[in-house]
């Protein structure tokens, strides 16, 4: 699987909400997919720049689809960094527009090292994976 398409996966799942998990801690986000990386809106109050301030900036997206009966995972790992200027096109909140999101929320930016997919159509414990 090449990293392309890989990412093209997360925004195929046609969900806009995921799950970020950094250092102990896991919180819902917002987040799109930039061509090589995942861009994920987090509140400004979570602590999560603190935390990849830290020599080992790892991070995970956890991001489901019902299809039916059946559930379809993707699993994102690598590193994440803070967005210093970010772009908020399509992540910012609608009906808020008199508010900055920059007073909010910041911007991180998760660079995949690892993708993992899981669909229970396909059989339970049967996933793809794709290292880079």
């Amino acid at each position: 699987m090449k990293i392309g398409l890989s990412l093209q996966a997360l925004a195929e799942l046609d969900v806009l909400w995921a799950v970020l998990g950094v250092g102990g801690y896991a919180l819902p986000v917002r987040f799109r997919v930039e061509s090589r990386a995942v861009a994920c809106r987090v509140p400004s109050w979570s602590g999560v720049a603190d935390l990849l301030e830290q020599a080992e900036a790892e991070a995970t997206l956890v991001a489901a689809v019902e299809s039916g009966p059946f559930l379809r995972w993707l699993y994102v790992r690598g590193r994440a960094s803070r967005v210093s200027q970010p772009n908020w096109g399509g992540l910012a909140l609608p009906g808020c527009e008199r508010i900055s999101p920059d007073d909010l929320y910041q911007m991180v930016r998760l660079e995949p090292s690892r993708l993992e997919l899981v669909d229970e159509e396909r059989g339970w414990g049967v996933r793809e994976t794709c290292d880079w």
